[in-house]
């Protein structure tokens, strides 16, 4: 394939600027609109390998996984880069694309009106036809002077469109998520048993919620345990701290939706609330968009004794990036850190994942040994690649062809562990100076050699 002017023109500036990452994403870039895969992967790794916290780096890897196929993988990378800029027009839009063709309406909905409001530039007519999850404030045509500012709603001329937070259905339970029996076992103590044994706890002087916070790399499974805490207690009201629902572009408006969304679930209780990637909010590194009077708000709403009845579930990527106060016993009285899943845990989740598909000659245990550091959406990714071999073969058999180990071993050399333990290497700095937030993290680096 003959190599256009401006690729070759990049390849030779960046002979003389090797350092320079965004002329190599630009490149990068070009090599995808050329389908030129491999060449665009090699230079999107060389920047992430200096900065693993590149976020147009990990859009650009994102969108190679896509153009290769690997959706799960692309939604995997862009939830990270969402974690890191929860402001990003383009993550948003990119998201509500892949969650779309997963057949995820609700959730593409979602975040196409986030990146819709973040730029109204954007427009896919697609997208634009599902039905609308957030309410809208529309602007009226006889509308000519922007509305003021104000410093509380009641000082406001204008009444806007209360936003209605609704509770959400999970599908998953326990027994779909593998390992953290711990974290089964206190959430079980904290709902799970009061609901059925109400005068036990009445003789104890124990109420029923709590909170607890999650922390770990991205893809070990937080989220999706709380969604399985939601799915354990089907009649309980689940809710869920969107942050595109929360903020307002007025000012007090803010703080009032995150108040009425706490006062929603208390009214509801017993119920759960969940704060996910809360370091969005409550961040030292929060996007500046983010007014500081919201996190001091947050603090105010989480304080245990204001919360009967209520189980608060908080998950970070980053907790070294949170205020130290909002992680005071006051608020979250139990920390837990969520690592990647060990050897046999490995084992048991490729055995759930792997169950339904024709298979032969597998060793779950032989893979779990070839998948250290994985994380678990890692493995499911691997486990997905895997099967687009097989289902290739099979297209062109006409026949059904089993998964094989050679079909890992394919999906092995192709799909690399690339979360953990660049997250365990920048942890462990932050673990050192504040042992008494890290204890279970600085007991795993102990036994776990990172080199």
């Amino acid at each position: 394939m003959k190599e256009n002017s401006l690729t070759k023109g990049l390849e030779t500036a960046l002979l003389k600027n090797p350092a320079n990452h965004p002329l190599r994403l630009l490149l990068a870039s070009e090599y995808l609109k050329e389908n030129l895969l491999d060449r665009a992967i090699k230079h999107i790794q060389f920047v992430l390998e200096q900065d693993r916290n590149s976020v147009p780096a990990l859009l650009a890897l994102a969108r190679v996984k896509e153009s290769q196929g690997s959706r799960s993988e692309a939604i995997v990378i862009l939830e990270r880069a969402l974690a890191l800029q929860p402001k990003n027009a383009d993550i948003h839009y990119l998201l509500s694309q892949l969650k779309l063709e997963e057949g995820l309406q609700e959730e593409a909905r979602s975040h196409y009106e986030a990146a819709k409001r973040l730029n109204p530039e954007i427009f896919d007519p697609l997208l634009d036809t599902l039905p609308a999850t957030i309410p809208q404030v529309t602007e009226t045509p006889e509308e000519t002077e922007p509305r003021k500012k104000f410093d509380s709603p009641e000082e406001s001329e204008w009444d806007p469109e209360e936003v209605s937070f609704q509770p959400e259905a999970s599908s998953l339970h326990f027994s779909d998520v593998v390992g953290m029996e711990l974290l089964k076992r206190d959430v079980r103590l904290k709902m799970s048993y009061p609901l059925k044994n109400k005068s036990l706890y009445a003789s104890f002087h124990q109420k029923i919620g709590g909170s607890l916070f999650l922390y770990g790399p991205p893809g070990c499974g937080k989220t999706y345990f709380c969604e399985a805490v939601a799915g354990e207690q089907p009649t309980i009201p689940f809710y869920r701290l969107h942050l595109e629902d929360v903020l307002d572009s007025y000012t007090g408006l803010s703080e009032k939706n995150l108040v009425d969304l706490f006062e929603q679930a208390k009214k509801d209780s017993p119920s759960i609330l969940l704060l996910d990637q809360i370091d969005a909010i409550a961040g030292t590194k929060k996007d500046q968009f983010i007014p500081q009077t919201l996190f001091i708000k947050l603090l105010q709403e989480i304080e245990q004794d204001r919360n009967q009845g209520l189980l608060i579930l908080g998950t970070s990527n980053q907790p070294w990036t949170l205020e130290e106060s909002l992680l005071s016993a006051s608020r979250f009285e139990r920390i837990y850190f969520i690592p990647p899943p060990d050897l046999k845990t490995r084992q048991q989740f490729l055995e759930m994942l792997l169950r339904a598909k024709p298979q032969k000659g597998l060793l779950c245990l032989d893979l779990a040994k070839k998948t250290s550091w994985y994380t678990y959406a890692e493995i499911k990714v691997l486990v997905e690649r895997s099967s687009e071999y097989a289902i290739e073969e099979s297209l062109e058999a006409q026949q059904i062809i089993s998964i094989t180990m050679e079909h890992f071993e394919q999906a092995l050399a192709e799909i690399f562990p690339i979360s953990a333990k660049p997250w365990l290497k920048e942890a462990a700095e932050y673990a050192e100076k504040h042992p008494e937030f890290y204890k279970a993290l600085l007991a795993y680096l102990e036994i776990h050699q990172l080199d």
